[in-house]
Parts: C-alpha cells; sequence; structure tokens
C-alpha cells in the first residue's frame, strides 16, 4: 500500500518542465538513477518495487509518486513492458528547504485518491510539452497543487483494487483495454476482479467500461464540433465500432446524438 505522506512545498510560482513522456520499462530488470536538482512526477500502471535511499517500498498499479532531488531510486521490474506516464522538473529556489524535505517526501499515494482531472492534466503536460509550453506548465502547476494537499493523501489507503481499475477506465478510454490486463495491474485473476468490481459498482468491468465510452462520446457529440473520427478515437473505438456502439447505448446515430444535443434533449447520461 503506498505511503501516506502531506507534502509542503513552495508553489508560489510556477514550475520549469525538464522532460515528459510515456515509456515503456523492465528489459533491464534493475535501474538505477540519481537526479540532482529535479523533481520526478510518475504515474505507474504496474506492480514492482522501488528502492529510496536505500529503503524498499512496494508500489502498486495506477500509484503516483512525487520524488524529490537528490533521492537514491534503485527501480526493480518484475517483467518487460512495464509502462509509467512521467514529468521531470524544477521549482524556484528547489521548492522547500533541503532540512525539510525528509519530513514530507516521497510521496507515494493511489491514483484513486486523485481526481479523474488531474490525470487529464497529466496527458496534458505529455502530449502538449513542446507544442504548447506554457498550457503544459499550467497543467503541472494545477496538478501539484491537488497532489500536495494532505488531504488526497490520506484518503488513499482506502482505495482497493476495483476503485483503481474504475480510475483506470475513465483515464485511459482511449487505450484497447482488456479485463485481463486491468486484472494483472492490480494483481488479481479476471474473476477475482470481477467479483470485487460487482460489489463495488454493482455491474462488470465491461459494463462500467461501455458506460464511460458513452457517456465520454454523448458529451464530445453535444458539446464538441470534433470529427467523428476523433470522438471514436478519443473513446478507444475506431468508426464502425463507433457507430454500432452509439447505436446501442445511447439509441440513435452519432449524427443524430449529435443533433439532439445541440436542440438541448440530453439524456441522463450526460451525467455519468
Amino acid at each position: 500500500m503506498p505511503e501516506k505522506r502531506s507534502a509542503k512545498i513552495d508553489l508560489s510560482k510556477p514550475p520549469r518542465i525538464v522532460s515528459a513522456g510515456r515509456s515503456t520499462h523492465g528489459d533491464r530488470p534493475v535501474e538505477r538513477y540519481v537526479l540532482d536538482e529535479i523533481w520526478c512526477l510518475h504515474w505507474y500502471r504496474y506492480r514492482f518495487t522501488l528502492e529510496i535511499d536505500g529503503r524498499p517500498h512496494r508500489v502498486g498499479s495506477g500509484t503516483v509518486s512525487l520524488l524529490r532531488p537528490g533521492l537514491r531510486l534503485v527501480y526493480r521490474y518484475p517483467r518487460a513492458g512495464c509502462r509509467h506516464q512521467f514529468c521531470l522538473f524544477t521549482l524556484p529556489g528547489g521548492g522547500v528547504a533541503p532540512a525539510k524535505w525528509s519530513a514530507h517526501y516521497p510521496v507515494l499515494t493511489d491514483g484513486s485518491a486523485l481526481s479523474p482531472e488531474f490525470f487529464r492534466l497529466f496527458d496534458r503536460v505529455v502530449d502538449e510539452r513542446v507544442s504548447r509550453p506554457s498550457r503544459a506548465k499550467a497543467a503541472l502547476w494545477e496538478m501539484l497543487w491537488e497532489l500536495t494537499d494532505a488531504g488526497h493523501a490520506e484518503g488513499a489507503a482506502a482505495q482497493g483494487p476495483a476503485e483503481v481499475t474504475a480510475l483506470q477506465i475513465r483515464t485511459r478510454l482511449n487505450e484497447p483495454l482488456r479485463v485481463a490486463d486491468l486484472a494483472e495491474e492490480v494483481g488479481l485473476s479476471h474473476n477475482q476482479l470481477t467479483r470485487l468490481f460487482r460489489a463495488r459498482y454493482g455491474q462488470t468491468v465491461v459494463g462500467y467500461l461501455q458506460e464511460q465510452r458513452m457517456a465520454t462520446a454523448e458529451r464530445m457529440l453535444c458539446e464538441t464540433r470534433l470529427p467523428m473520427k476523433m470522438i471514436a478515437a478519443a473513446i478507444g473505438l475506431d468508426a464502425q465500432q463507433f457507430n454500432k456502439a452509439v447505436r446501442r447505448g445511447l439509441g440513435a446515430s452519432p449524427t443524430a446524438v449529435r443533433e439532439r444535443g445541440r436542440g438541448g434533449e440530453l439524456s441522463d447520461r450526460r451525467g455519468a
């Protein structure tokens, strides 16, 4: 279980992004890093052991970490193909006085304790760092304010595999999600995750995924002018799958749903 830590850093001025992206690791089972003057923000999609200054931490899938500069980090990967999202950044003046770092860092928190908006902002940081650097910087700044709010860290321990999986679905709709892969990421079998998920949400993982896809599709159809292909890609479907899914889930073609939305007649699913 991730540790509960509150973080108090100086966010009166915006961070400066050094690098950001999505990486796949594990070809080398062990990797070691020391990054002086650079803060590390990660979102992990796998379970592994992270040694921080010689102390091992069991990190679960869905964990978000904020690591201060100068730490000795040893990543021990369970397999190849381990995916995570990262942002390396600096803060004016270092962010906090070095004497205070040991009291607050590292921060390891379950991503389920954070809002879906946090992960949308994380995608913006990665996708717009080069093309729109000011927007990416603003997105990271907002993320850090949320992450360093002690209330989120305190709520992390209450989250379990079902909640982690629900968060993964909401924030990764554009990916070809499979229940077996989601179960592996939280260390459960397909059947175990299905039972826990049904008990928590009253439906299957597949049903929840379809519900979230349709809610997002309806919002995008009714509230944007994006082409159908872009909306389909945003929820992880091709054009043909998208057309069938919308007809089945929303009771009309994508074009009809868009026209209905412009007329102000949104279904109850909009608030889902």
